[in-house]
């Protein structure tokens, strides 16, 4: 039996065993790096945090900005807005007033009115400025309104113009022509056989068709102008009106068409601490 030989050393040409030194030299170097920052430890912030840059076989610390810090701006007064007014767009009477942060202004759940409401419980549909709804085709919708409505009154004038069909049809296309989606994608034509009809006919059928036109923001049926508030002025229970001490009076028109709602006579809406706003009796 043969014993076993022991494995002959290999050669090495004198540029492998300087490659070799090398990297030997490099691991003991990143070794008393990886030490010494344990050594010194890791608090965020201090001078320890910082990482040497190896470039080759250099070793290059990180540059220091040596400008001083910028001083924080000290922040400038803000203009009132209180009295700032803007024109009102082409065609529009008022003007845009802007309040400040805390004036009360009135939800325009108050002062807005559109076709129909939805009933968020149960899906419900409810008559507002019309009176009856017919489907009269798979895209054709015929709305009744409420005869005798009218618009609140301008800024500066006594009676609101009539909410009748024709109303209803211009502000439907003015949207139109902005792009609103309900008026410009959902809704094709607007037709008007008389002063309280309107004939709705759809470019396809739309699932969401009365969410939105029973939503006060997207659909409310506004009148040629601005409120005092910045607001479109619209046909709904109250007329907003500001009071003195900055609070806003909610009355309600003065020919109001029943429509089976419970009435208020008047509630005021004041201002409050923090900005929010209190609802109380007025007189």
């Amino acid at each position: 039996m043969t014993s076993p030989q022991r494995p002959s050393p290999a050669s090495y040409s004198r540029r492998a065993a300087l490659r070799s030194g090398a990297w030997a030299a490099g691991g003991l170097l990143l070794a008393a790096c990886v030490l010494d920052g344990d050594e010194r430890g890791d608090d965020v912030g201090s001078e320890s945090d910082d990482v040497d840059v190896e470039r080759g076989s250099e070793v290059v610390a990180p540059a220091r900005s040596s400008a001083a810090p910028q001083p924080t701006p000290t922040p400038t007064a803000m203009p009132s807005l209180l009295a700032q007014e803007s024109p009102a767009p082409d065609g529009e009477r008022g003007t845009m007033r802007q309040g400040v942060v805390g004036e009360a202004v009135p939800p325009l759940a108050l002062t807005q009115a559109r076709l129909v409401a939805v009933d968020p419980r149960n899906g419900e549909i409810h008559g507002d400025l019309a009176a009856r709804i017919e489907q009269a085709g798979p895209l054709e919708l015929v709305v009744q309104l409420r005869p005798g409505v009218s618009f609140h009154p301008a800024p500066g004038e006594r009676d609101g113009g009539p909410l009748d069909a024709a109303a209803v049809a211009a502000d439907f296309a003015t949207r139109a022509d902005a792009r609103e989606f309900l008026f410009a994608a959902a809704i094709g034509t607007v037709e008007t056989p008389d002063a309280d009809t309107l004939r709705l006919s759809l470019n396809a059928p739309f699932a969401l068709l009365f969410e939105l036109l029973g939503d006060t923001a997207s659909a409310a049926v506004r009148a040629n102008g601005l409120s005092e508030f910045g607001q479109p002025i619209g046909a709904g229970p109250f007329i907003a009106e500001r009071r003195a001490d900055g609070g806003v009076s909610l009355r309600p028109p003065a020919r109001v068409p029943p429509r089976g709602l419970p009435l208020l006579a008047l509630r005021g809406v004041v201002s409050a601490g923090g900005g929010g706003c209190l609802a109380r009796p007025g007189g």
